[in-house]
């Protein structure tokens, strides 16, 4: 089986504009990034265990990741607390193991006045830290005391 040559793949897309990403000019590379973002569809072939299709799997999902977290980064410099949250989440859903990306929602959590919301992301993050049987970062710990969450 051949796709037609006219046919456009949604896996070819996204990897064009991440590679995109990096061949901009800085002031073009967030809005890029979130054609990108945009252009995921979700997981590639979900259901098939080939090796292959596993590795770019992954490797689509790494990518999306890091677009996540450069996007939220600009949402973060912006003050646009509620873009950074959403995004956030949605790159600790991927990728739970990633401690600053907690202590940066739970941050972004507080400065929106939610501070129920930001206890509920640190004791998270200090529960992969203990998951994972290593010490959570001087700066989770702090926030935590910060907001009670110890």
């Amino acid at each position: 089986m051949r796709l037609a040559a006219n046919c456009t793949v949604d896996l070819a897309e996204f990897e064009w504009t991440v590679a995109a990403v990096a061949g901009v000019a800085a002031a073009e590379r967030v809005g890029i990034a979130r054609v990108a973002i945009a252009r995921a569809t979700g997981p590639l072939l979900a259901d098939v265990s080939d090796d292959e299709v596993v590795a770019v799997r992954e490797r689509v999902r790494r990518h999306f990741v890091g677009l996540l977290d450069f996007v939220a980064a600009d949402a973060v410099e912006r003050s646009d607390h509620v873009e950074a949250a959403r995004l956030l989440e949605e790159a600790i859903t991927l990728e739970p193991h990633d401690e600053s990306r907690f202590l940066t929602l739970a941050t972004v959590l507080l400065g929106l006045g939610r501070p129920r919301s930001a206890q509920d992301v640190v004791s998270r993050g200090l529960a992969v830290a203990t998951d994972l049987d290593v010490s959570a970062s001087p700066e989770l710990v702090q926030l935590a005391a910060r907001i009670a969450v110890v």
